[in-house]
């Protein structure tokens, strides 16, 4: 506790105020650039999860979620198309409406999504995705318990400058961004307070 202690009150103190306001400066800066690298470019991020569930005849299985977001600043994105696929026999979907669903993050319009499901597989088609949105799309399947393979997604968008990256740190920050935006500029406020709060108290010392 001693230790934070101190660090925090060299953090904050006057003298440390410029090394404190750069240092968060730089962070913005390079958030910014990561955003950029992402938004700039055409991004799908594409989170893929399998979980036990239970069929809609009562039967145990499994579900496979499958979420889409386009990460593009500016661009929508039409005609998505994307599959889930069994590799092996072993790999039944079911055919139950109850037992699959597509959702578009509203207020994106969704239009005349294809969300088709038969044995050996699933069918999805997203006529638009609006920049900075998510669909979602899900179909459970029984799976033997000998099989140790997952069902295997494609996706294919219908503009060639997309690209397909899984979630992590910079995609992170590229939904996040605004929020974590806000939180370094309350933490510069808060640096430059405590600050001139130190200098005020300090003066009739030196006096």
């Amino acid at each position: 506790m001693n230790w934070w202690r101190r660090f925090f009150n060299g953090l904050f103190s006057k003298d440390k105020s410029l090394a404190t306001g750069l240092i968060l400066g730089f962070m913005a800066w390079t958030l910014m650039r990561l955003v950029d690298g992402i938004t700039a470019n055409g991004t799908i991020e594409y989170d893929i999860a399998n979980t036990p569930a239970t069929l809609a005849d009562g039967r145990d299985g499994f579900l496979i979620r499958v979420t889409l977001t386009n990460l593009s600043a500016d661009t929508a994105l039409t005609n998505l198309k994307a599959s889930i696929a069994a590799p092996t026999a072993d790999i039944v979907f079911s055919v139950d409406p109850k037992d699959r669903s597509c959702a578009f993050e509203p207020p994106g319009w969704g239009g005349q999504p294809t969300c088709d499901a038969f044995a050996s597989g699933f069918d999805f088609m997203a006529p638009m995705i609006v920049a900075g949105t998510h669909v979602e799309f899900e179909v459970k399947y029984t799976r033997a318990d000998t099989a140790t393979e997952l069902p295997v997604v494609r996706i294919r968008p219908d503009a060639a400058k997309f690209r397909l990256v899984e979630p992590g740190f910079s995609t992170f920050v590229a939904r996040n961004q605004v929020g974590i935006l806000l939180a370094l500029l309350l933490l510069a406020i808060v640096t430059l307070c405590l600050s001139v709060a130190a200098g005020v108290s300090e003066s009739p010392a030196r006096k």
